[in-house]
């Protein structure tokens, strides 16, 4: 029952825009260097256009430019996905690489006066029911 608003800030992490046209596999010989940092410490990457917390900061302007109506359901690609996940809930940067959301998963979120938490995930391989209720 919500409106589909499209909005610019949910495109792909900067860096991609870098990558682009280059194969997964080729990235090493192509760009030295580049897939080991973004691997080891995606936090930290001075060849990027656009470093992690920025692409954090311009999904959670999205988000708070459209929640004020009531809840909200985003949908973006995995690295901006979990640049806000990670950076509402407080999470360090270094955890980045790990427990990524997988293709077509949910992460619900909720605000209060004790900050932002995920009370819920789900992905389409876990087998289980949508909405990810106990």
């Amino acid at each position: 029952g919500l409106d589909v608003v499209v909005d610019e800030g949910l495109t792909e992490w900067w860096l991609a825009k870098r990558w682009a046209g280059i194969v997964w596999e080729d990235l090493p010989r192509e760009r030295p260097g580049e897939l080991e940092a973004y691997l080891a410490q995606p936090h930290d990457l001075p060849f990027s256009p656009e470093s992690l917390e920025d692409m954090a900061a311009r999904l959670e302007g999205v988000i708070e430019a459209h929640h004020e109506a009531g809840p909200i359901a985003i949908v973006s690609h995995q690295d901006p996905v979990q640049a806000v996940r990670f950076h509402l809930t407080g999470r360090p940067w270094q955890g980045f690489q790990s427990d990524k959301p997988g293709h077509g998963s949910v992460i619900e979120l909720h605000g209060g006066d004790g900050g932002i938490e995920e009370v819920a995930y789900w992905e389409p391989t876990q087998g289980i029911p949508f909405p990810p209720r106990d």
